[in-house]
């Protein structure tokens, strides 16, 4: 009978010990998951050359969108740009926390300039300072020289 109690003891600190950090796995993941929840939306920037002294020349920018969702528990964000000699759209994962996110690629069409093209890649990572977010260009870049340095940029579009 003294066996039988040890090794019903034995299985009960076993299945505690073992449900215990389960939980905790799971608690760990929800948490990471509402981290990057709060990045969850549109994001959209106008990137635009100045005016041609030609009156005649029309003038040159381009949009960049981004939009960060979840689907089966991870993030993922669809990123287009689009403008004058440039096609862009790609498929990233999103990882990171509530203060920094990187776009990683995972699949690109229409790559007109043949950027950004390598799988595993970082595209460009959003860093949020006291509620401005800031942008540093990875191989995903700004077409003018004056934008890529790390900056404000981007701008959550409703």
């Amino acid at each position: 009978m003294k066996k039988n109690i040890s090794f019903f003891c034995i299985v009960m600190v076993v299945f505690l010990t073992l449900s215990s950090c389960s939980s905790k796995g799971n608690r760990e993941k929800a948490s990471e998951e509402s981290k990057l929840s709060s990045w969850l939306g549109n994001y959209f920037y106008y990137e635009d050359a100045p005016p041609p002294d030609d009156p005649d020349h029309p003038r040159v920018g381009w949009e960049y969108s981004i939009t960060i969702f979840e689907l089966e528990k991870q993030y993922y964000a669809t990123i287009r740009t689009i403008g004058f000699q440039r096609f862009f759209r790609a498929l990233a994962l999103v990882e990171g926390d509530e203060e920094m996110i990187t776009f990683t690629l995972k699949e690109s069409q229409f790559n007109v300039l043949r950027e950004s093209d390598e799988i595993g890649s970082s595209l460009l990572t959003f860093t949020k300072r006291n509620s401005i977010l800031q942008t540093k260009w990875g191989s995903l870049k700004a077409m003018l020289e004056s934008n890529l340095e790390e900056g404000v940029y981007f701008s959550e579009s409703g």
